[in-house]
């Protein structure tokens, strides 16, 4: 998998996720939009590969886990991210909703469409996003 094939995923999840919160299936909705801040993060990962070295074993364990704030670090974007955090409140409230995403959350069964559409907007809006700031990483 390459680092185009994490973007190509990335904005599939977006899309698809979008979908079905106009379907009110807003579960699933949430977790494909937490699936996508994953990929983002991924791409920046997958950049800092060099093609012609094999990558440490920690470097691949760190790849293939879930937990966001961990991705960013392992991603190099710790820094960033708390530079961000502390300059702008809108972005740190997005942070903090999209933060606490889990994969575990493919189980939920119920999510509130308000939280759902809170928690898509957190991920995509185009001046607080967790996934626009991500992007600017590409």
């Amino acid at each position: 998998m390459t680092a185009s094939d994490l973007e190509v995923l990335c904005e599939q999840k977006l899309s698809d996720a979008g979908i079905l919160l106009d379907a009110d299936r807003n579960a699933t909705a949430y977790y494909l939009t937490g699936i996508a801040v994953e990929c983002a993060i991924k791409v920046v990962g997958a950049k800092r590969v060099e093609t012609a070295t094999v990558p440490e074993r920690d470097f691949c364990r760190d790849f293939y886990q879930h937990d966001l704030t961990k991705l960013l670090s392992f991603a190099g974007l710790k820094a960033q991210l708390e530079s961000r955090i502390g300059s702008d409140v809108a972005f740190s409230d997005s942070w903090s909703l999209v933060r606490a995403w889990t994969v575990d959350s493919r189980y939920t069964g119920v999510v509130s469409p308000t939280f759902a559409h809170d928690f898509y907007k957190a991920a995509t809006d185009p001046a607080s996003g967790i996934i626009p700031w991500i992007k600017a990483y590409w």
